[in-house]
């Protein structure tokens, strides 16, 4: 995560990897992107494989999930249904698990 990155305290890698990947950062009050790209293993993340993802739920109203590619587009399924998971669509558990 990258929480600095909308604001003026921003790191010049922070700065520069806006410049570089031509993203819209985005202030505190806006909200977080995390990126993962290797599992518990190193590995890179494969779409054909099933992962498992462990902790609590962010501390958000709102939040979104989903697979991307190197462009931060959406992975298309080719199914029905969207390749997202929104917060919305989850039960927790009074500790938030």
């Amino acid at each position: 995560a990258f929480p600095d990155i909308g604001t003026q305290a921003a790191d010049p890698y922070s700065k520069a990897r806006v410049a570089r990947e031509g993203v819209l950062a985005l202030g505190q009050a806006e909200g977080l992107s995390f990126v993962a790209e290797r599992d518990s293993d190193g590995e890179l993340l494969k779409r054909q494989c099933a992962y498992e993802i462990e902790g609590g739920f962010p501390t958000a109203r709102f939040w979104t999930l989903y697979a991307a590619d190197r462009s931060l587009s959406v992975v298309e399924t080719g199914k029905p249904r969207l390749a997202a998971l929104q917060s919305y669509q989850v039960l927790r558990q009074p500790d938030n698990s």
